[in-house]
């Protein structure tokens, strides 16, 4: 399955440290509300596999 969103990696500076952040952008603009999926800090995005796309696709977000 190939990515339908566009992507960008970030890493995002906290008071308790760095996080890595991965955003998928709508390819409309859409006045719906992020969804925000988080992992334990053992795992990396990768392992979410193609559930990422297939929520997009599912919600109307891509």
């Amino acid at each position: 399955m190939t990515l339908m969103a566009p992507y960008q990696d970030r890493w995002v500076t906290t008071s308790s440290g760095r996080m890595f952040t991965r955003i998928w952008e709508p390819l409309q603009a859409t006045a719906l509300p992020p969804i925000l999926l988080w992992h334990d800090s053992l795992g990396c995005v990768e392992l979410w596999r193609s559930f990422p796309e297939a929520l997009c696709a599912a919600t109307s977000r891509v």
